[in-house]
């Protein structure tokens, strides 16, 4: 069957039973000749690699089923599976994006998917045509991005924190300092995000025990969070009374002139505050979706 419109990619050693059910599943939706599963679908007689090519080059969707094993498997040496281009993981992956030859990409992964993701889309030479990438959420993984395999010319968001952000406060710079000299590495934004609850908390308690003239409770603190205002380490930010927090946002065009082994971002750098970035209190989302200005 290599006519079928979604091919399932999966790691044997723990997305097999999960890979079963997964086809069984679409195929109820779609039909089972819409779904290609190699144990399953494999000519008998037919060369495995050949057959696998053969459904690929019909540009499927291709759906990557991530288990443990899938980025982080490794082989009898030690060696990560994916960063072997005959791993076949790898191959399939490699194979659907040469073939879907994207003029974007556009990707919210956060974690260790991300630079995996990008060696991938390297090794299958989507830097040497026109893709182009818009990755909004990659400064969790900033430091693993290395100029090797990420181009220059991305949009990149690197979210509540840009460690290299020439007009910080001297708050951020003093931290950004610290944290280099301590851990050897760039802090990203969960550094800023534990900044920022503890400040707002801090805050909160503050002003509860300044109302109540006596130790607050858990929902007088709760309540006396609401519109508070403090200054992060990314910058001012503040937790609207749904509880939801406004916080400055960092983005911009990846560079690889810089004194770093990843690329940073050229100036100007865009700095937006949330406000700009998500639905007001209160509000439908799919309707502020229809109405919203949003500023890029």
């Amino acid at each position: 069957m290599t006519d079928a419109r979604i091919f399932i990619s999966y790691r044997t050693s723990d997305g097999a039973d999960k890979a079963t059910t997964l086809a069984r599943d679409l195929g109820e939706v779609f039909g089972d000749a819409q779904v290609f599963l190699d144990k399953e679908d494999l000519p008998a007689g037919r060369p495995w690699r050949a057959a696998i090519d053969a459904a690929l080059g019909q540009q499927p969707v291709l759906l990557v089923l991530v288990t443990p094993d899938t980025f982080g498997g490794r082989n009898a040496a030690g060696a990560l599976r994916i960063d072997d281009a005959d791993d076949p993981v790898r191959r399939e992956v490699d194979a659907a994006l040469k073939a879907a030859k994207p003029d974007l990409v556009f990707s919210s992964l956060l974690f260790a998917d991300l630079p995996i993701f990008m060696r991938t889309a390297h090794g299958a030479g989507l830097m040497d045509g026109g893709t182009k990438f818009v990755f909004p959420a990659a400064g969790f993984q900033h430091t693993g991005l290395k100029k090797s395999f990420t181009p220059e010319g991305m949009i990149f968001g690197h979210n509540t924190l840009y460690f290299d952000y020439e007009k910080g406060s001297p708050l951020q710079k003093d931290f950004v300092k610290d944290y280099i000299a301590k851990y050897k590495d760039y802090p990203h934004w969960e550094a800023d995000r534990a900044y920022f609850a503890m400040q707002v908390y801090k805050a909160g308690v503050e002003a509860a025990y300044k109302a109540k003239k006596s130790w607050p409770g858990k929902e007088d603190v709760i309540n006396a969070i609401e519109g508070v205002k403090v200054e992060s380490l990314g910058g001012p930010g503040h937790m609207r009374k749904d509880h939801i927090p406004e916080q400055t946002f960092y983005q911009g065009i990846t560079t690889h002139k810089n004194r770093y082994d990843f690329p940073t971002l050229a100036n100007p750098v865009d700095v937006m505050y949330s406000d700009q970035l998500q639905k007001p209190t209160g509000m439908d989302f799919w309707k502020w979706i229809e109405t919203a200005t949003i500023k890029l």
